[in-house]
């Protein structure tokens, strides 16, 4: 097994994969399966909300249950955010070590400010939704929004730096890792999106 690990040195990492899937999994039985108007997914829509009046639209027709289950999917999304920034983090530094670039570590600390923007962003959802659910005027939402939104472009932005990060990282290889640079690349223009 050691030799496996040595032959192919981004194996051990790749192990969080593992619990990455059977989150996100776990996550899609709690979310509402119809996205809203625009979005591939409810959460994406919650998410960038930024108007008081988009709330009560992405919650209007939901019954308690469901926005109970919603807080279900952003517990269990505080556990996704855990080891998906475990991954990115040991990735960066395993890529620095295997293809000697040092800046690559760089990418460590961004995926420290990736999982604290995350984690911000998963507090503010839980609010958004109690806020919701005791029927008070959603205009108190407007300051809690607009640090939503901050925390969202963060955490986004962040992980197509990331990317971007890996791409330049690689792209001077050959073979698979060129490849997966390119690959990773792929989703930065979402960032401006």
């Amino acid at each position: 097994m050691k030799n496996y690990f040595s032959k192919y040195p981004f194996a051990q990492t790749g192990l969080f994969i593992l619990p990455i899937l059977t989150l996100v999994i776990c996550m899609e039985f709690y979310l509402p399966s119809d996205p809203p108007e625009g979005y591939k997914s409810f959460i994406v829509a919650f998410e960038f909300a930024k108007t008081p009046a988009e709330i009560r639209t992405l919650f209007e027709g939901l019954s308690p249950q469901t926005i109970d289950n919603i807080d279900k999917a952003n517990y269990i999304d505080f556990g996704f955010m855990l080891a998906y920034s475990l991954f990115l983090g040991l990735m960066f530094k395993k890529a620095a070590s295997v293809f000697n670039r040092r800046w690559l570590l760089w990418g460590v600390l961004l995926s420290v400010v990736i999982f604290l923007a995350d984690f911000t962003e998963n507090i503010l959802l839980l609010n958004i939704t109690k806020i919701y659910q005791q029927q008070t005027e959603l205009q108190i939402l407007a300051p809690v929004l607009a640090n939503l939104h901050l925390v969202t472009w963060l955490k986004w932005g962040g992980l197509a730096v990331a990317f971007v990060l890996f791409f330049f990282g690689m792209k001077k290889d050959t073979g698979l890792a060129k490849f997966t640079g390119g690959a990773l690349l792929l989703p930065f223009p979402l960032a401006f999106w």
